[in-house]
Formats: structure tokens, sequence, C-alpha cells
């Protein structure tokens, strides 16, 4: 009687206990100025996602999201340096610089009470964020903008692009179709003086930058990118993709030229490449005209704009302005794509408006102050990856763990094949031994395609001497610590170093990873081709 006595008593006190309670605040009501923000938030700059709201809306939109940062998501390696998988990291030194881990509290360290954060590495975001250069950053308060979907496994905020920290506005917002002007969407600026002429062959860009020039627009319209640069060995052009736009949607990219007045003796000629055309896909040009401050925009045939091949191409494309004779205006190219399986690309160059434009040669750019030495002969067998066997290309060996390789037809860089390699939770390899010469200068190239989450690349070239031991005098000018991004444009390693005079052989070698998510993220794919061994005369 007595213990039954006692448990309706605690029963009682335990009642009475909560119900006084009731007034008192949850602790996100009882947060104090510059803290992070309550439980749910609406993803804008002014009123942000918490952890928990960012965790649960795993939905691809952009948001802005806010919480203390509070370590790194860390690479693990094992005994033989091989790449292991990833963990939370919570206590300097930190050794990555392209994410951070934000939480609700400054001194947070449960995993799973934190959202990891992608920042591109050498963007003004991980300059600026990074723990490894900046280990103050600690417990700092961040707000910042970027995609709500999964990385590292796990819910995530990736393709940031804007933040604000320690009051100090960071990158640049992404913004939307609510910030478009419906009656001048593009921005045209008719209070400037009109060109004459102009050109621009986009020797200034930068691979995979957002392309801006005085005087030129370059915005979206539907999407998050704009037109960017674009170096294909040797050429430099600007390119708009659906590259970062989900499956299903779509993207318009403009780039405008500056107000200009037509004159009929004057051209206005350009070039244009595609590559992965589809139906779903455009490259339209347009001559735009800003009346009582509405945008008017005629479309203007072009005969020629390409529609197949691969990088290919078309030189002096047309645009006659003949009807607009006398008028002022711009020339407008509309980039227009539904985002199908692969990364749709339209390119354009040269851009003339003047006399006798597209008539004349482009002239040749100026030499390097020390222009490359002629090469040599290719010292790889089957460069190319263009002979094969049952299962491997022709002298590329099977020493080592080369994992799935397949002959690939239709995504290469050159010639009628290229090898693509699966990733796998072990490290993939590709390798072949050349002789050489000690003390002698080379270089060594190649091409590889990485737009697969589920997998990474990096080189790994090792020197051997005449007793087949290696010589790790230059390791740190061959052997790659960083490993490849995301980039649906065919990307280019080289390097040229002066060997070491033991050195008999240089063991040629590229290597497929998994992505950089919790182990068992392998199944992606890279791409080689092209690859090169020359010594330099």
């Amino acid at each position: 009687m007595k213990k039954i006595l006692n448990a309706l008593f605690l029963t009682l006190l335990a009642v009475f206990t909560f119900s006084s309670c009731s007034d008192v605040p949850a602790p996100y009501d009882i947060l104090g100025e510059g803290d992070a923000p309550g439980v749910v938030g609406d993803g804008t700059k002014e009123n942000p996602y918490n952890i928990e709201a960012a965790q649960q809306k795993q939905d691809g939109s952009i948001a802005w999201v806010q919480g203390y940062i509070v370590g790194a998501i860390e690479n693990v390696y094992d005994d033989k340096g091989e790449f292991a998988g990833n963990k939370a990291s919570f206590t300097a030194p930190f050794n990555i610089t392209s994410n951070v881990l934000i939480a609700e509290s400054p001194d947070e360290t449960n995993e799973s009470k934190c959202l990891p954060v992608k920042i591109k590495n050498g963007s003004d975001l991980a300059n600026a964020l990074n723990l490894k250069d900046h280990p103050d950053n600690k417990g700092g308060l961040l707000l910042i903008q970027g995609e709500l979907s999964k990385g590292f496994g796990k819910a995530a905020l990736i393709n940031t692009t804007a933040a604000v920290f320690n009051n100090q506005p960071i990158g640049e917002e992404q913004g939307g179709e609510e910030d478009l002007d419906p009656n001048n969407p593009l921005g045209l600026d008719i209070t400037v003086t009109p060109a004459v002429d102009f050109s621009n062959d986009f020797a200034d860009v930068e691979h995979q930058k957002d392309y801006s020039k005085t005087g030129w627009i370059n915005k979206a319209v539907k999407g998050t990118r704009i037109w960017q640069g674009a170096i294909y060995d040797p050429q430099k052009y600007l390119a708009a993709s659906t590259y970062g736009i989900k499956e299903g949607e779509t993207a318009e990219y403009w780039f405008v030229t500056p107000y200009f007045t037509v004159s009929a003796d004057k051209k206005f000629t350009f070039k244009a490449t595609v590559n992965k055309y589809s139906e779903t896909m455009s490259l339209k040009v347009f001559f735009l005209q800003l009346k009582d401050g509405k945008m008017e925009q005629h479309e203007i045939p072009v005969n020629g704009i390409p529609t197949t091949g691969s990088y290919q191409w078309t030189d002096d494309l047309m645009v006659d302005l003949a009807a607009y004779a006398g008028q002022n205006g711009f020339v407008g190219f509309q980039y227009v794509a539904l985002r199908e399986k692969d990364v749709q690309t339209y390119g354009l160059d040269d851009i003339v408006y003047g006399e006798g434009s597209g008539t004349e040669p482009k002239p040749e750019p100026e030499p390097e102050p020390e222009p490359e030495p002629t090469p040599g002969a290719n010292l790889l067998v089957n460069p190319g990856f263009e002979e094969w066997l049952e299962k491997l290309p022709t002298a590329w060996d099977n020493k080592y763990n080369t994992g799935e390789i397949t002959k690939e037809t239709t995504i290469k860089h050159g010639g009628n094949n290229s090898l693509r390699q699966k990733s796998d939770d072990g490290t993939q390899k590709i390798q072949q031994e050349v002789a050489v010469e000690g003390g002698k200068k080379y270089r060594i190239s190649y091409w590889f395609l990485d737009n697969d989450p589920k997998a990474r690349s990096r080189y790994w070239f090792a020197l051997v001497d005449a007793n087949n031991k290696t010589v790790n005098d230059l390791n740190s000018e061959i052997q790659q610590s960083s490993y490849s991004e995301d980039n649906p444009e065919w990307q280019q390693v080289k390097i040229e170093v002066t060997l070491p005079e033991n050195v008999a052989k240089i063991r040629y070698e590229v290597r497929t990873y998994r992505g950089e998510d919790a182990k068992g993220t392998g199944g992606g794919y890279i791409y080689y081709d092209d690859m090169e061994l020359v010594k330099i005369e």
C-alpha cells in the first residue's frame, strides 16, 4: 500500500511540475541577439533556415541557412596512404578547405546535429571560411546560401555561392526570376552613347568563371548560372550549359552585346559550337530594343548554328541586321535548354561587328615570352586508347588494380575512343612504364573528364631507377595531393619536370577514386584520353 501511495504522489508531483513550467519559453525562444535563427525560418536571407529545418528540407531548392562553424568533414587514409573515407572533425588542426560543418551551438560535437556545407576550393567562400587556413573561424556565426541537397551521404548544403561572416558579405548571391524587371528583364541600358563597332574574342576569360565585360550583359532568366569562360586548349571562348541544373529543369541564359547603331555597310558575325545537342536546347539570336521602358525582342534567323558534332566550330555565322539599319539596339544570344541526362553546351567566340566583319583571318596571338620547345615523339604506346585487347587497351598493363575499364566510343577527347574507368571503394589505376633518360626534361600530360559526383581522379606518376627502385625526389610535383572536381568540360593535366640523373623509367599512372561522400558511393565514371609523355629537346 505504501508503494502505491508513493507512486501516486510522484505521478501527481510530475503533473504539477510540468504544468507549472508551461510558460517557460522553449530554447529557441530565448536566443539572444546574434544567435542562430529559430526552429523553422523560411530560407530567405532575412529569415534563414536553422540546422534542423535545412536537414529536413532537402529538395534541391536554393536557400539561406545559418549556424555556427564547429568543424569540417576530413578525409581519412589507410596505412598505405590510400583514401579510406570521411569523418567529422571538431578540433584543430584541420586539413581540408572544401567544406565546413555548422550547428545550432558553437560547442556542438554531435555529427548528427551538424550540417555539412560544401565550398568550392579556390572560391572566395573557401578562401574566407575554411578552417585549415583560418582555425579562428571555429565558433563563428555563418549565414550562407546554397542548394539544399545531399552531400557526404547525408543532408547538406552544396553549390554554395554567397555568405555573410563576421558581418562581411562574401561571394555573389544566387538570383531568380523574381529579381527580374518584367519590362526589362535583361537590364538594357540605352542612356549610354551607342557604339560604332565592337568585337570580343574572349581572350580575357577564366575557365569556368562567370564572365563579365564592361558594356556587355550576361544574365540568367531561368537557372542559377550564366555564361562562363571556357578554355579548350588553346582556344578561349564563352560557354553556356545545363551544368548545375537538375534533370527536367530549364536553363535560359542571355549574352548581350553593347548598345550600338546598326549601319547598312557593316556586318555582324560570330562563331559557335555545340556539345550533346538535343531538340530540347537552342541557341537563338535577337535584335533587342528598349522602347518606352519595355524590352522588345526580334528574332533573327541565323543559318548554320550547329546542331551536331562535339565542340566542332562553325565560323563566320552571319547576323542579318539590314532591317534595322539606322536604328539603335543590342544583339542578344539566348541559350535555352531542358536538362537531360547529359550536360548540353553551346559555345560562342569571335563576336565581331564592323567593316568587313568575318572576312579577315583572326590575327595570331602574341608569342609567350618563353615559347614552349618543339616536342619530340610521344613515348607512350597507344596513348589515345585506339587499340584494345579483350579487357584492356593495348600496352596498358594489368600489374595493378585496374577495376572495371571500358572502351568508350561516344564520350572522347580525340580519335575514335577514350578509356572509361569505374570508381569503387578501392583505388583503381591505369598504368604504363616507359624508359626515359635521366637528367633530361620531360612533359607529362593527359586529358580527363570528371562530371560524376560518384568518382574523382588524380595523377600519381612515379620515377624508377635501373634497379627498379622508386626515386622520390620529385614526388611533390608528379603525385597529386588533391582530387578532381566535377566539370562538364574535358580538362588537361600538364607537367614539365627535369628528371634526376639516376632515373631510368617513368611509371605513368592515373587513378580513379569513388566520390568524396561516405564509403560505398562508388559506381561513377572518369574518362581518360590523349595521354602524352614527351622528352623536350
